[in-house]
């Protein structure tokens, strides 16, 4: 349910990297919290050619670096705030379902380095896309 990358030659997905855990997604929101453009929308696909790689691998290994638990605690608060103002407005069914979910989160510790370790996997498949003459086009697939 995250946002998946798959290589491709022409239409045909010739390589992919799931993302079950939406890991991708939870990074962007962790490291893109001001009015800075990124190249990969959190909730649409996006198909990039080989030559916005570099860019993009320079993008995500630059927030990488920059990634720590008070990212973790800044998409928590986002959180929370997104929880208020769901209660305000959703059924109660719907706000019981995410109260359960937030109160299951992982420790901050541990949900920074599962989404550090899908990143440097995100940006190995690319630098290996762009080794890779066959490969034209990288498509980001979001729910």
């Amino acid at each position: 349910m995250g946002i998946d990358v798959e290589m491709l030659h022409g239409t045909e997905v010739v390589g992919e990297l799931p993302d079950c855990n939406d890991c991708l997604r939870r990074f962007i929101s962790m490291t893109y919290t001001d009015a800075r453009g990124h190249l990969i929308p959190p909730y649409d696909d996006t198909c990039l050619d080989r030559s916005r790689l570099p860019g993009l691998i320079g993008e995500l290994q630059l927030n990488l670096d920059q990634l720590s638990i008070e990212s973790v605690d800044g998409l928590n608060r986002q959180r929370a705030r997104f929880l208020e103002h769901a209660i305000q407005h959703w059924h109660p069914t719907v706000i019981a379902e995410l109260r359960r979910g937030f109160e299951h989160r992982q420790p901050a510790a541990v949900e920074l380095e599962e989404v550090r370790t899908h990143v440097r996997l995100v940006v190995e498949s690319l630098r290996s896309a762009l080794e890779d003459p066959s490969i034209d086009h990288v498509r980001f697939v979001g729910d």
